[in-house]
């Protein structure tokens, strides 16, 4: 493929300048056959004025054939920038795929630790709420023994120290496993 200066400014202003003159001859030219008859035409103007048209047709022709390798020239960069065009539309789908990919993981994950995690409070729940009916019968019975009046020892003294303490570790727990986030 030839190369061509697809942007060549000079080209058109000779173009221009060319044909002005040519038209301007062609016009005197007329302008003496129509006034003063064929008789007064210089026949070497005319002869000159023929050649100059035969080189104005080879130069349009020149012309032609420079703006036919320009347009293939940028049909030639236009299937290029296509092809680009369509890579990249391939590549930003792939990418798109894989994102999407990643995110349904990341969900997928995420479920799996809200179910586990879901698991475990009910779980810790149930655990609890074992203990809080034990510690309840505990209580209940503390609370009789409490109202004989003999039953005042320090070791129910100590007992009822003891079941408070539980009570307050337990209910430190519950924050806690409510309160911390997970790692």
């Amino acid at each position: 493929m030839k190369t061509v200066p697809l942007f060549d400014v000079n080209l058109l202003g000779d173009v221009f300048t060319e044909r002005q003159s040519r038209n301007l001859r062609a016009g005197k030219t007329l302008f003496q056959l129509v006034t003063k008859g064929a008789k007064s035409l210089n026949a070497a103007a005319i002869w000159m004025d023929a050649a100059s048209s035969v080189m104005d047709c080879i130069g349009a022709y020149l012309r032609y054939q420079q703006a036919k390798e320009i347009t293939a020239q940028l049909e030639s960069q236009k299937e290029a920038l296509d092809k680009q065009i369509e890579n990249c539309r391939k590549i930003l789908q792939v990418e798109q795929q894989v994102w999407q990919e990643e995110q349904q993981n990341r969900l997928e994950a995420l479920d799996a630790i809200l179910r586990r995690d879901r698991q475990s409070s009910v779980q810790l729940l149930r655990m609890i709420s074992g203990y809080r009916n034990s510690m309840d019968l505990l209580f209940v019975e503390l609370t009789k023994i409490r109202h004989k009046p003999h039953a005042r020892t320090p070791e129910l003294l100590a007992l009822v120290n003891s079941v408070d303490k539980l009570m307050q570790a337990q209910l430190s727990c519950l924050v806690a496993a409510f309160d911390e986030p997970n790692s």
